[in-house]
């Protein structure tokens, strides 16, 4: 780690395929008095010829106290956080003087040589000015029975999607929905903004997308951040992440098990040998447009109800941007419960909404 002044660190690393889904921790310590941090990370090459896809990497910031921002798609703008404001992926609050961690994620490098990556770290002691955004959760009146029709799987600008979190709101609304979850990969960002877009029109339920090496899962109904490393960048068992987010009051889906994995969609495909499918209530056997391995998610789902586990199948777009054109998840709700397929959603709180 080098100090370049007073208010400015930068940190420079080499990965090499050794690195590669690694989850080792880089530090560096803010002084008292911080008020903004500005992060950028920069890595060269992006492309490697002849190669079909780029380089992936990603980086995870922790705060003395936990996650703090989560940046999936790095840009050379990089993020900003303060007490009233995150660039999507991080949470606003207080800059906590002390040791902070980061960890560079290589989920895909398509090179046999390295990628070179510098890591800027600006601090600022100006006083913010701008006052933090005042979310409330939208109220939604309780309904009777009937089909229910929305989605349990979506993306925005706070991972890898390509709109905010209006525009997906505006587009369940455009296609009838009557309810929606936000999913973003390993942050819960936009949960307060998801929130106060709910109404008697629209049920918004927050969520994440645990999105490790060896396989994606949803967190449904989460008021909680869950991470799956260590603060010390140990990669938690998936059976042990699993019942911290069940004893949360929370839902937990394995994600498209049987999606195309490596290099194509990395960590995609679900490889727990441990969790197969475990202490997992639910799985998502249906995602984004109908393809062979959905048809192989089917597959493994009768499987594994098959050797006498019970389990509620789910379907979800994974959605990212408006191109997709329609919605797949029907729920029936019978009194104070909503029953798809084979398993039980019960809504306990349309303020803040939990799926069991």
């Amino acid at each position: 780690m080098k100090q370049v002044d007073k208010l400015t660190l930068r940190i420079q690393g080499t990965l090499t395929r050794q690195h590669v889904q690694q989850t080792d921790p880089l530090y560096f310590d803010v002084p008292e008095g911080i008020t903004q941090l500005n992060i950028v990370i920069r890595y060269h090459p992006r492309f490697e010829p002849g190669q079909p896809f780029p380089h992936q990497i990603s980086m995870m910031i922790f705060d003395p106290t936990g996650p703090r921002c989560e940046i999936s798609r790095p840009t050379d703008e990089g993020i900003v956080m303060n007490e009233a404001y995150a660039s999507p992926g991080g949470t606003p609050g207080p800059i906590q003087p002390g040791r902070w961690r980061m960890f560079v994620l290589a989920h895909r490098l398509m090179t046999s040589g390295s990628v070179d990556y510098e890591i800027e770290v600006g601090m600022t002691t100006d006083p913010i000015t701008i006052a933090p955004r005042s979310l409330s959760p939208g109220r939604v009146a309780p309904r009777g029975p009937g089909w229910y029709r929305g989605d349990l799987h979506a993306h925005t600008i706070h991972s890898d999607g390509s709109w905010d979190i209006p525009e997906l709101a505006q587009f369940m609304r455009d296609r009838g929905a009557d309810f929606m979850t936000l999913s973003d990969h390993n942050t819960i960002s936009g949960l307060m903004e998801v929130r106060s877009l709910a109404d008697d029109g629209l049920l918004t339920i927050g969520g994440m997308e645990l999105s490790p090496y060896f396989g994606h899962s949803l967190a449904l109904g989460i008021a909680n951040w869950f991470d799956w490393r260590t603060i010390d960048g140990q990669q938690i068992s998936m059976p042990e992440l699993t019942q911290t987010v069940l004893a949360s009051d929370a839902f937990y889906v394995i994600a498209h098990p049987m999606a195309v994995g490596e290099p194509e969609c990395c960590g995609c495909r679900w490889l727990y040998t441990d969790m197969m499918p475990g202490n997992a209530p639910a799985v998502e056997i249906w995602n984004g447009y109908w393809a062979d391995y959905n048809e192989d998610s089917l597959r493994l789902y009768y499987s594994w109800l098959n050797q006498g586990h019970r389990l509620v199948a789910t379907c979800g777009t994974d959605i990212s941007n408006s191109k997709f054109k329609t919605l797949l998840t029907l729920l029936h709700r019978n009194r104070t419960r909503i029953i798809r397929m084979t398993g039980l959603f019960r809504i306990t709180n349309p303020k803040n909404p939990v799926i069991r």
